[in-house]
């Protein structure tokens, strides 16, 4: 799999693309359960794990990263190649809900101790 991500990556940035931004989600949270007890576990563990795990490591809604993925393209960026992850969805997010968006805490960032609200 990480060595057909990376020559697709590759035949991007052959192109000539002016901009290119490429994402790299570590775990995406989805509604519906599909690749069965696979993905149940890992979606049950990685909220615990992300506590030791670092940023990159950490889940992220496939609602939210297709929300940053839009901001992102809305913000022009420069010329070139980029590589977001975790953090910079992130700050993608907080971008958004500054701009009044009604984006919901709870949805961001699963990695948060039980209890306890992201800061955006």
């Amino acid at each position: 799999y990480l060595h057909i991500k990376g020559l697709a990556e590759a035949v991007v940035e052959a192109a000539g693309i002016l901009r290119t931004s490429v994402f790299r989600p570590s775990l995406l949270v989805a509604e519906h359960l599909r690749y069965g007890f696979q993905d149940w576990l890992a979606q049950a563990l990685m909220p615990a794990a992300a506590l030791l795990l670092p940023a990159r490591y950490h889940q992220i809604r496939v609602e939210d990263l297709a929300r940053a993925m839009r901001v992102n393209a809305e913000s022009g960026g420069r010329p070139g190649k980029e590589v977001l992850t975790y953090r910079e969805f992130v700050g993608l997010l907080r971008a958004l809900r500054a701009r009044g968006a009604d984006v919901h805490s709870r949805s961001l960032i699963y990695s948060s101790p039980p209890g306890r609200s992201p800061a955006l």
